[in-house]
């Protein structure tokens, strides 16, 4: 089986905002990017296919080009009314992104996943008929992924300044004791707090990587 990807960029307005909320709630639960009057994203949206076949751009491309048209240069909040009086996070965005590429087969293959980057820090990641969806986001030299349901109120599948501060509490915990089994200890620690960790990926820079999921930690 080949996987393969295509991608396509835009531009568009969204916000981190729920209009039931007052302004207290509202930055508390989104911190700094909570604004009533959104804000302006260059995303990338990326789509993978599954195939016995290697595949060509032409196999899926129509597709995503037909969901850049439908969105770009929109605002979300003000278009779509799905994002009037809710959030349309990164999360709700990948989710209602997602619905409307799996809904059209591509010419080739299956839809394996779709993907949604606000940077290259900060991707969300949809898998066809699955309810929850993976949040990836990078905290120092770690990165993490959370995997779960998104929360209907937020929008969210956790706020990102709880991301912050585990890590910050974690690094605190930490110090300068060396630790052989480093990998385990930071998933476990970080996971009091992130419960919904799935993978850690630990950079140690000259392009390696020490990564850890829940299945480690399983004696």
């Amino acid at each position: 089986m080949v996987i393969e990807g295509g991608k396509v960029y835009v531009s568009l307005a969204h916000r981190y905002w729920n209009e039931a909320w007052d302004l207290a709630k509202n930055r508390e639960v989104y911190g700094a990017d909570a604004s009533r009057e959104g804000l302006g994203a260059n995303l990338c949206l990326h789509a993978f296919v599954a195939s016995p076949r290697p595949l060509v751009p032409g196999d899926f491309g129509a597709a995503l080009e037909e969901l850049k048209r439908s969105i770009d240069h929109s605002s979300l909040f003000d278009d779509f009314p799905e994002f009037t009086q809710r959030a349309s996070s990164l999360e709700a965005m990948a989710r209602h992104l997602a619905d409307q590429l799996f809904s059209r087969p591509p010419a080739a293959g299956t839809w394996n996943s779709f993907q949604v980057w606000e940077h290259e820090g900060l991707g969300a990641v949809v898998f066809p008929g699955e309810a929850s969806i993976q949040l990836k986001l990078k905290r120092r030299n770690l990165w993490l992924t959370l995997q779960g349901p998104v929360d209907p109120e937020s929008g969210l599948l956790v706020p990102r300044g709880l991301v912050t501060r585990a890590v910050e509490r974690a690094y605190a915990l930490l110090g300068d004791k060396p630790r052989t089994d480093l990998g385990k200890w930071l998933f476990s620690t970080l996971s009091e707090d992130l419960p919904q960790l799935a993978e850690l990926r630990i950079d140690l820079a000259r392009h390696s990587f020490h990564t850890v999921g829940r299945q480690d930690l399983i004696v």
